[in-house]
């Protein structure tokens, strides 16, 4: 269970900075970032109210969805 709760927080931050994506790019993100199941990750978004999916297949970020503040690179703090 605690695998999953891991993948739910990459998720919410992914959705942080991409909040309306295809569901075909997101389950393809999600496993470049170490999601072993996007699905059921999905799954448990939408059973939040985090996320809505479409019925065109995108999956768009909700006003449930907890924010997530970006780290702060280098390049930030130079003005890059």
């Amino acid at each position: 269970m605690a695998e999953k709760s891991e993948d739910v927080k990459k998720a919410i931050e992914y959705l942080n900075e991409y909040w309306s994506v295809g569901i075909l790019r997101f389950f393809s993100d999600l496993k470049m970032m170490g999601v072993s199941d996007p699905k059921a990750v999905l799954r448990a978004l939408v059973e939040k109210g985090y996320v809505e999916l479409t019925s065109s297949g995108v999956v768009n970020a909700t006003d449930k969805l907890p924010k997530v503040k970006k780290a702060k690179t280098l390049a930030d703090l130079l003005g890059f």
